[in-house]
């Protein structure tokens, strides 16, 4: 593995919302989560994704997840990166 290259690691609801707070110009933290996972490049954590339930009650609670953020320092592909996990 290289420097550059980017690697997910699992994230507890705190530190993902501390990346949120830190990072993100608009939205508050996440209330709740299922699972968060960050991206790491080298040793600082570039990005964050925070997974939950859908907001919409038509839509069934345990067949479907929703991103409620994400959030990066703007390094590249980090986005696609957390989407694609």
């Amino acid at each position: 593995m290289t420097p550059d290259e980017l690697r997910a690691i699992p994230l507890t609801l705190a530190q993902a919302n501390a990346l949120v707070a830190q990072l993100h110009r608009h939205h508050k933290t996440a209330q709740g989560h299922r699972f968060s996972i960050g991206a790491k490049r080298g040793e600082a954590l570039v990005g964050a994704v925070i997974v939950g339930r859908p907001v919409a009650r038509a839509v069934p609670q345990y067949e479907v997840a929703e991103v409620t953020r994400l959030v990066t320092d703007g390094s590249k592909n980090v986005c696609s990166f957390l989407y694609e996990i």
